[in-house]
C-alpha cells in the first residue's frame, strides 16, 4: 500500500523531489512529502513528525541527506521506525558537489537501516562493507511521455536547464562556447543561469542569444519544454539526469556527454549524433549541435526513438525499485 513507505525531500533538492514523485507514480508503493522549510527547529518538522506517528509507515525514505532529516529522526527517536536514504548522486558527483560529508553522515547514522544508490557501481562497492545497501535506479513518471506539440517556425530553440547548486558539474562554459560559435539562428532557453553574475557576464561577452525564464513552477517548466527543439546536457557527472529524460519523454532529442546515464535510452545508431565523448571539446559539441540544427527531420526521428527506448528503460527501473522497496519493508 502507498502508506507503507513515506518519502521526504528537502526544498533545496528539486531533482530529488521530482525523482521521489516519479517513484510514487511508477510503483504505487510510496507517498511523497516535499519539505518547504529549511529550519531544522521549525514547526514544519514537528508537523510531519506528528503525521508519521499517526500513520506509522513501515519505512521512511529520505532523498539525499541534510540536517533536516537528522532532525526528523531525532524527533521520532522514541518510535519504532525504520529509516532509509536514497543517494541520488554518483561517487564523482558527490566529490564535485562537495557532498562527501553529507554522504558520510548518512551512511554512519545509527538509525539509517537501508541505503539505496542510483549508481550501480556505488551500490556494489558499499554492499561489501554494509548491509541494507541496494541499487535503486530512477524510473520516469508515465505521465511525462507526451510528444512535444508541433512548433511554429522560428529559430531553433535550445535549452540548458539545471539548478544553481549543479552549475559546477554541468559543463556550462564549454556548452556556451559551443553555442556562441554556431553559424545558425538559435535561441537558448535558460532557467536562472543569467542571474548568477559570472555567467551573466560570460553570456554577454560571448554574445549568446538567450531567454532566461528564471526558476519555473512545474507547469511553467513543462510549457517551456514544449517549445524546445534540442536539449543540452553535457555534464561531467550524473547519476541519471531527469532533465534529459524529461526532454526525451517528449521526443525532444538531447545532446549530452557520455556521462549522462539517462542517455542509455538513445539507440546505438543515434549515439554518434547525440553523445559527445569529449565534453571538454567545445568544438565537438558545436559540430554535433550544428548538424542537429540543420537536420530537423532526422533529429525528430531520433527524439521519437529515444522516447520509446526510455519508456522501456523506465519500466525496467520501476520493476527494480518495487523489488527493492518490497524487500526492505518485508525484512
Amino acid at each position: 500500500m502507498a502508506s507503507d513507505i513515506v518519502t521526504f525531500g528537502a526544498a533545496g533538492f528539486p531533482g530529488v523531489n521530482r525523482t521521489l514523485e516519479s517513484v510514487q507514480a511508477c510503483t504505487g508503493m510510496t507517498s511523497h512529502y516535499q519539505l518547504s522549510s529549511n529550519d531544522a527547529h521549525g514547526p514544519e518538522l514537528e508537523f510531519y513528525a506528528q503525521i508519521m506517528r499517526q500513520r506509522k509507515p513501515l519505512l521512511i525514505l529520505f532523498g539525499g541527506w541534510c540536517s533536516l532529516y537528522a532532525a526528523m529522526i531525532a524527533r521520532l527517536r522514541n518510535n519504532d521506525f525504520r529509516f532509509g536514504v536514497w543517494w541520488l548522486s554518483t561517487a564523482g558527483q558527490t566529490d564535485m558537489s562537495a557532498d562527501v560529508e553529507r554522504f558520510t553522515e548518512a551512511i554512519e547514522h545509527p538509525r539509517v537501516r537501508y541505503f539505496g544508490c542510483a549508481q550501480k557501481s556505488l551500490a556494489k562497492s558499499l554492499a561489501v562493507r554494509a548491509e541494507g545497501v541496494a541499487y535503486l535506479p530512477v524510473p520516469m513518471d508515465p505521465a511525462e511521455f507526451n510528444p512535444r506539440p508541433n512548433r511554429l517556425r522560428g529559430p531553433t530553440v535550445l535549452s540548458l536547464f539545471c539548478s544553481p547548486h549543479e552549475y559546477r558539474r554541468k559543463n556550462i562554459m564549454n556548452t556556451l562556447l559551443a553555442v556562441a560559435n554556431l553559424d545558425d539562428e538559435y535561441l537558448l532557453f535558460l532557467n536562472g543561469l543569467s542571474r548568477a553574475t559570472p555567467y551573466r557576464r560570460l553570456l554577454r561577452s560571448l554574445k549568446v542569444r538567450y531567454l532566461d525564464w528564471g526558476w519555473m513552477s512545474d507547469g511553467a517548466y513543462r510549457r517551456a519544454l514544449n517549445q524546445v527543439d534540442i536539449g543540452l546536457q553535457l555534464s561531467f557527472t550524473e547519476s541519471f539526469n531527469q532533465v534529459s529524460a524529461e526532454h526525451m519523454a517528449r521526443s525532444i532529442p538531447v545532446l549530452a556527454s557520455s556521462l549522462v546515464p539517462a542517455m542509455a535510452a538513445v539507440r546505438k545508431e543515434d549515439r554518434h549524433r547525440l553523445i559527445v565523448d569529449s565534453p571538454e571539446d567545445s568544438n565537438a559539441i558545436r559540430d554535433r549541435l550544428q548538424w542537429l540544427i540543420r537536420h530537423p527531420e532526422a533529429r525528430l526521428r531520433m527524439g521519437r526513438r529515444a522516447s520509446a527506448q526510455l519508456r522501456d528503460l523506465s519500466v525496467k527501473n520501476a520493476d527494480i525499485a518495487r523489488r527493492v522497496l518490497r524487500a526492505w519493508i518485508q525484512r
